[in-house]
C-alpha cells in the first residue's frame, strides 16, 4: 500500500478522488487534547484539567498588579475576619455618623488622590451628592459601600 503525504491528499480530494479521510492517521497534539469535543461528555473534565496538590487541594494561581501569575498560598480556614476585612468594616459608616462626617473618616483614613483610587472616590461622592449631607450615612447602599471599601483597602 502507498501512504500518501498530507499535501498529495488535498490535492486528491480537491481534484475529485476518491478518497477516505477516516483513513487518514491524525496526529494527537496537545492542542488537539485541549480542544477534544468528547471532553465535555466526561464528567469532571474540567477538575482533571485543573492543576492539584498531592492531596487534592486546587491549586490558586493568582495574578498581581504588575501582571506575575504566582501560587495563592495564603489560605484563611478560620471564621475570623482577616485584617483587610476587619479594616473594612471598621470603615463602613456608623449609625451616628452623617454622610458628611463619613467622607472625613474615610478620606483621612486612606489616600485617594492617586488612580483609581480617586476614581472611584469620586464616583462614590456623586452617588452619595443625590443626598442631603446631613442625612445618615446608612442610607448609602451597603453593597456599593462594601465594594468601595474592598476596592480601595
Amino acid at each position: 500500500m502507498n501512504v500518501l503525504d498530507y499535501a498529495t491528499q488535498c490535492k486528491l480530494a480537491l481534484q475529485g478522488a476518491a478518497f477516505r479521510w477516516q483513513d487518514t492517521p491524525i496526529e494527537v497534539t496537545p492542542a488537539a487534547k485541549a480542544t477534544d469535543p468528547f471532553r465535555g461528555l466526561r464528567d469532571g473534565w474540567w477538575k482533571k484539567a485543573e492543576p492539584r496538590y498531592a492531596d487534592g487541594r486546587e491549586v490558586i494561581l493568582v495574578r498581581t498588579r504588575d501582571g506575575k501569575v504566582e501560587e495563592n498560598r495564603q489560605i484563611h480556614h478560620s471564621n475570623e475576619p482577616t485584617a483587610a476585612e476587619a479594616q473594612r468594616d471598621a470603615l463602613e459608616p456608623k449609625d451616628s455618623e452623617n454622610i458628611a462626617d463619613w467622607f472625613g473618616r474615610i478620606g483621612k483614613s486612606r489616600d485617594f488622590n492617586s488612580g483609581h483610587r480617586k476614581l472611584l472616590f469620586d464616583a462614590l461622592r456623586s452617588y452619595a451628592s443625590r443626598f442631603r449631607g446631613d442625612l445618615s450615612a446608612k442610607v448609602l447602599d451597603t453593597k456599593l459601600v462594601r465594594k468601595f471599601l474592598e476596592q480601595t483597602a
